[in-house]
């Protein structure tokens, strides 16, 4: 999909700062799952109390909040590419047969909450909260959505961070958040650690963005996807390549040299070192967030390699040309190396 940008700018909506990002509009086609829902009446447009944090809802609004740890689906843009939480989506889809629905959307790390098309026009009104940066995607340009978290303090005229995807003390401070902005608790709330879609019990394609995204940060499109499927891109631009026995013993010849005391023995190879999941890098290169867990990976500097950036700040790294070792422990030993 060809994105269109428009100039950034920071608007203020509702009396919560959001960035707006616009993309081309294209037509979107329900799924046979969601076809009925697509059937019904929109909902009202929200009265917003000028100047204010606050939204007036009518008696027939229904609050519903979803809550999530973490978004369950990779994302091709991230919030706010400073912090190493990588940016996942979580599709919103409505099973309430209600036609006025005000939508509470609360994660921790930085989610876009992707509204299906067929449910957009039921919604009247959002208020996004979160830790790190929140997004919401295919909204209807005439809907209103505060939008505010922990990271954007002091940027926004609506301090309401909160998060809550389970019963307790962060549950009361987001109802409380809510009845700050409405004036109303919660009717609905659910919530767990990872989402993919809210209602989790709604089988669909997860919905193209092909609307604006709102933030309350900002708001960068990928150049190569998060995990091992931006590593594996990354080989294919030719700016890293698969490690073989060759490396290994090269970076081990080069640290046992380094090393004061490999005149008497050599340095061992290094416990973690797997080195099927190993990779050269060959120049100055970004490497993608979410490098951990199923998508670990391990790298080898190359000599005259002099600048890596690494937001998401995991991975271990052995430097070929010094014979560095800049695993979790020692990565000042590798300056290359930076967030």
């Amino acid at each position: 999909m060809r994105i269109v940008f428009s100039i950034f700018a920071l608007v203020v909506m509702t009396g919560a700062a959001s960035a707006t990002f616009s993309l081309k509009e294209t037509r979107a086609t329900p799924s046979p799952q969601i076809a009925k829902a697509a059937q019904l009446q929109p909902a009202k447009t929200l009265a917003v109390k000028s100047g204010a944090c606050r939204m007036k809802l009518s008696k027939e609004t229904e609050i519903v909040a979803f809550g999530s740890y973490q978004g369950g689906v990779r994302s091709s843009w991230d919030l706010d590419d400073s912090t190493g939480h990588e940016t996942r989506e979580i599709a919103v889809r409505m099973t309430s047969e209600a036609n006025d629905v005000f939508l509470v959307l609360t994660a921790y790390d930085p989610v876009i909450w992707v509204m299906d098309p067929a449910f957009a026009s039921r919604v009247s009104g959002v208020l996004v909260l979160g830790y790190h940066g929140q997004a919401v995607a295919n909204l209807p340009k005439d809907t209103p959505a505060i939008i505010s978290s922990y990271q954007s303090r002091g940027n926004s005229k609506c301090e309401l961070w909160a998060f809550a995807h389970q019963g307790g003390k962060r549950l009361e401070d987001l109802n409380s958040r809510v009845e700050q902005v409405t004036g109303r608790p919660i009717d609905r709330f659910s919530g767990q650690y990872e989402s993919k879609a809210v209602p989790s019990d709604v089988v669909a394609p997860h919905p193209a963005i092909e609307g604006e995204i709102r933030s309350d940060v900002r708001v960068v499109k990928l150049d190569v996807p998060n995990g091992l499927a931006g590593v594996k891109e990354l080989v294919r631009r030719g700016k890293l390549r698969k490690a073989n026995g060759d490396d290994l013993e090269a970076w081990l010849a080069a640290a046992t040299e380094r090393s004061s005391t490999g005149h008497l023995a050599p340095v061992p190879r290094p416990q973690a070192l797997i080195l099927s999941q190993t990779y050269v890098i060959l120049e100055n290169v970004r490497l993608p967030k979410g490098l951990h867990g199923k998508d670990s990976a391990t790298f080898f500097i190359s000599p005259g390699v002099t600048e890596i950036k690494n937001p998401g700040g995991r991975g271990d790294f052995y430097d070929i040309g010094t014979g560095a070792d800049c695993s979790f422990i020692g990565r000042e030993e590798c300056p290359a190396v930076s967030r």
